[in-house]
């Protein structure tokens, strides 16, 4: 059972969501609530955790309750409230564990296979090796704008 590739496809995600928590722990409240490109930044970053429930299916254990509607998580409603910090903090942690039980389960000739979970979900044909780096582009890109609000406010980005 080869899993080189699968582990080469990990690496990003494990960055990008290691880039999530830095994020978090670095980005001031009032910057956490600006809105950047039409969107708070704290539901930018939740969006790209709550896209994981899209793209893997959960585990069996237990996972943290959305923490806002679809159409919050989806991006098509600026929300009405504010998810703190540490409550998406909650959310990152638990994606990563998931991530971390998707891959382990993954060997190379896993990857060409369409990814049932996300065709169930949005019809969308998008085979395992596909899934993963769509979940890293993903993350980086909502990513983006929170660091772009960060250097808007002469504070270093996160990457």
């Amino acid at each position: 059972m080869s899993r080189n590739i699968v582990l080469g496809l990990q690496i990003p995600l494990n960055h990008a969501l290691g880039l999530v928590n830095k994020f978090i722990e670095v980005c001031p409240d009032e910057i956490w609530t600006e809105k950047k490109g039409g969107w708070p930044v704290w539901q930018q970053i939740y969006h790209a955790l709550a896209t994981f429930d899209l793209f893997i299916a959960p585990p069996e254990r237990d996972f943290p309750a959305p923490l806002a509607d679809a159409d919050v998580r989806g991006l098509r409603k600026v929300s009405g409230i504010l998810i703190p910090k540490a409550a998406v903090q909650t959310i990152a942690a638990a994606v990563k564990s998931r991530v971390d039980s998707f891959v382990k389960g993954l060997t190379n000739s896993d990857l060409p296979k369409l990814n049932d979970h996300l065709f169930a979900q949005l019809k969308m044909e998008l085979n395992l090796a596909g899934t993963l780096s769509s979940l890293a582009g993903h993350t980086y890109y909502h990513l983006g704008s929170g660091d772009a609000a960060l250097r808007d406010h002469q504070r270093p980005g996160v990457f």
